[in-house]
């Protein structure tokens, strides 16, 4: 390749990486100012959004954590104050949140012996399950708890809700006695 080819390559592609049509110093700026807020908004609603998750599974623990002592024993079943106590102390991070015991408390059925057949419920006149069971079926006692919260979001973002009433409920089988 001659020296004169090479220079006229060489001043062409160094021509070329200027820029044609003046500076183009400020067009960051403003692309950045032009899509800054709504990555933020992204950012809020990401965080929003995996508060409500984490709630939400502070939730499940702490229904849980009540059915869990409500159904060691049926005297423990009966204990409302320490169910919702056991309840509370499970979700210490959103605390305050409200525990419920679904009536009635505890559930009284009598299932079958085999399986078989579907579980019958007692007279609610024995709400402890003191009544017996027809021939071949056995008691069965299950309590509900329910914890439910209310929350917040950071910002206001339009089309989607400020506040969320979160609730989750378990259901465990009582020991009986």
């Amino acid at each position: 390749m001659s020296r004169e080819l090479m220079d006229t390559f060489c001043a062409g592609s160094k021509r070329s990486r200027r820029p044609r049509f003046g500076s183009e110093k400020g067009a960051a700026i403003i692309e950045l100012a032009a899509s800054l807020p709504l990555l933020v908004m992204v950012l809020v609603g990401t965080a929003d959004f995996a508060r409500v998750f984490y709630y939400a599974i502070e939730l499940t623990n702490a229904a849980r954590a009540g059915a869990q002592y409500a159904s060691f024993s049926d005297i423990q079943a009966a204990q409302t104050a320490n169910i919702q106590a056991a309840a509370q102390s499970a979700a210490p991070n959103i605390s305050p949140i409200t525990v419920t015991l679904v009536a009635p408390f505890p559930f009284c059925q009598c299932g079958s012996n085999d399986g078989s057949s579907p579980l019958l419920q007692t007279p609610p006149s024995t709400p402890w399950c003191t009544s017996a069971c027809p021939l071949g079926r056995h008691k069965v006692a299950s309590v509900t708890v329910t914890t439910t919260k209310t929350f917040t979001t950071f910002a206001r973002i339009p089309g989607i809700p400020n506040t969320l009433t979160l609730s989750r409920t378990a259901t465990l089988r009582v020991s009986l006695s």
